[in-house]
């Protein structure tokens, strides 16, 4: 009876190990998601600032300044935001809405930018003061054939409130505790909504683009330059909750 259980359960543990080998097999690789990127090998990006269809007015500079750390993070020689938006403006080449569709080759000639990365940011919403949920969607585009090397969008909400707990210590500075919880009601509300301004700012714009290139492959700069094939591609839309 002992042999008998446990030769079952090794037939039990060997199809759990089978079954979790073929989930981890069966995983979009990054060699084939992004094999248009592998072909073309580019090491210069230019980035193109934000187009901003949402409410938020301030978003496109927030996410425009924040877009060149992953991606040197990653490997590649990311052409300085502000220096190429003074280039972009003298050019008329700004308004990154007017190029999205259009032929790319200018960039080349222009910066010699292998492609372009293109951000749109299609909602910045609050929701009362407690949270901000974010959507914006990635096109990493060729400068010499216009096609799409990498593509994801994020949609992001970032849990913002605060809580002071101070009912919970009313009783010890000799307060009403009924008191004590309306002070804290305040309290969360006023910290809440001064949270949410603080960190729509930067915060939310970093975290997105982070979560949204992470998986982006790795370029001529990164020591794993060219290793990564095999390694999990991630999903073509993001969503993560967070605070």
């Amino acid at each position: 009876m002992r042999n008998l259980l446990l030769y079952f359960t090794l037939l039990l543990f060997i199809g759990c190990a089978t079954t979790n080998y073929d989930f981890y097999q069966d995983l979009p690789k990054k060699g084939e998601t992004f094999s248009k990127l592998y072909e073309e090998i580019p090491h210069k990006i230019l980035i193109m600032p934000p187009i901003n269809r949402s409410t938020n007015v301030e978003a496109k500079d927030y996410f425009y300044s924040t877009l060149n750390t992953p991606l040197s993070n990653s490997g590649y020689y990311v052409f300085p935001p502000f220096l190429t938006y003074y280039i972009l403006q003298s050019e008329g080449a700004y308004d990154a809405e007017n190029f999205i569709n259009s032929d790319l080759s200018k960039f080349k000639e222009l910066i010699d930018a292998d492609a372009v990365l293109f951000t749109q940011i299609d909602s910045w919403n609050k929701y009362n003061i407690s949270a901000v949920e974010v959507e914006i969607e990635y096109f990493l585009k060729s400068t010499k054939t216009n096609r799409i090397l990498f593509h994801k969008k994020a949609d992001i909400t970032v849990n913002t409130q605060v809580e002071t707990n101070f009912g919970d210590y009313s009783n010890s500075f000799g307060i009403d505790p009924t008191i004590g919880l309306l002070i804290e009601l305040i309290a969360d509300l006023a910290l809440s909504a001064t949270n949410t301004a603080l960190t729509e700012n930067v915060y939310i714009a970093r975290s997105c683009n982070n979560y949204a290139l992470e998986t982006i492959p790795f370029g001529k700069y990164h020591i794993n330059y060219g290793l990564d094939k095999e390694s999990y591609s991630g999903q073509e839309i993001i969503k993560y909750y967070f605070k």
